[in-house]
Parts: C-alpha cells; sequence; structure tokens
C-alpha cells in the first residue's frame, strides 16, 4: 500500500472475508506493508486486543501484540476485487499502485 492507496490490501481483505468471519488488519510503521489476521470463529476487535493481552510482554509474542494492539482495525469487505484461483490480478494491481507512487513523487 501507500499512504493514499489500499486497493491490494483491500482484495486481500475481500477474498479473506469470504472464509473468515473476522478479519484484521494493521500497517507496519515506517513501511509500504500491512499485517493481516483473520479468525475462524466470529470474533470483536475488543476480544481480539483482548486476546494480545494474554501474552507475556517480554515473550516475542509479547512484544509483537504490544506494536499491534494500539493500530489494528477491523477489515470490511467493500465488495470489490476477490482473488480466486481464475482471477488474482495482484501484478497488476501492485504495478498500479507503484505507478501511481512513482508519478505522486
Amino acid at each position: 500500500h501507500t499512504t493514499h492507496d489500499y486497493r491490494l490490501v483491500q482484495a486481500f481483505v475481500n477474498t479473506m472475508s469470504q472464509v473468515f468471519p473476522s478479519v484484521y488488519v494493521f500497517d507496519v510503521p515506517g513501511t509500504f506493508n500491512t499485517e493481516i489476521m483473520a479468525s475462524v470463529q466470529p470474533t470483536s476487535i475488543t476480544t481480539f486486543r483482548a486476546n494480545l493481552a494474554h501474552f507475556t510482554p517480554s515473550s516475542i509474542m509479547g512484544q509483537v501484540a504490544s506494536e499491534v494492539s494500539p493500530v489494528v482495525t477491523q477489515g470490511h469487505s467493500d465488495g470489490g476485487i476477490v482473488f480466486t484461483d481464475d482471477r488474482a490480478p495482484i501484478e497488476q494491481i501492485t504495478d498500479q499502485l507503484l505507478l501511481s507512487y512513482i508519478q505522486q513523487h
């Protein structure tokens, strides 16, 4: 993703929402990366954060949880692109993102 273009992230959220009842998204600070997590059982953002709090703060997962918890949001399908075996224009979307970013900078 770029600062204002989350097309690729949204397509992954749309796709994962076809299978998983709860999808969570968080940007990795200082990068163009976004992490996407999903749960098999329906959950809320409150429950997701509460589960993150169960990790021991000094453990690696505890450190990850402390960074994720404040920035995580619940992902929602927007009815747009869903990747399938027959249609997964990931390279096209990535190329469009890069081209738009280069043109703006």
